[in-house]
């Protein structure tokens, strides 16, 4: 599901609107950054599940148009996950 503000956040009913991935052009290449909910401390469980279903989203319906993704075990610089 997208946003006013163009971020992804999962459509479920237990994650929505926990976190939201933000897309960024860099390097010719697009990069999302996790984006927590304001004043609450992002869980593990959280983060983990996100990802997960982010990566298998983009398996299932874009796998020919991308040849690799990446994730990181812990939040990466640009990610907002405390809050």
């Amino acid at each position: 599901m997208i946003d006013k503000d163009g971020d992804l956040t999962l459509p479920t009913e237990q994650s929505t609107e926990r976190a939201w991935f933000r897309p960024k052009l860099a390097d010719g290449r697009v990069v999302f950054r996790i984006l927590g909910a304001q004043k609450i401390q992002m869980k593990r469980g959280t983060y983990a599940v996100y990802h997960a279903q982010f990566i298998d989203m983009l398996l299932r319906y874009f796998d020919m148009q991308f040849q690799r993704a990446v994730t990181t075990a812990l939040p990466a610089e640009d990610d907002q996950v405390t809050g």
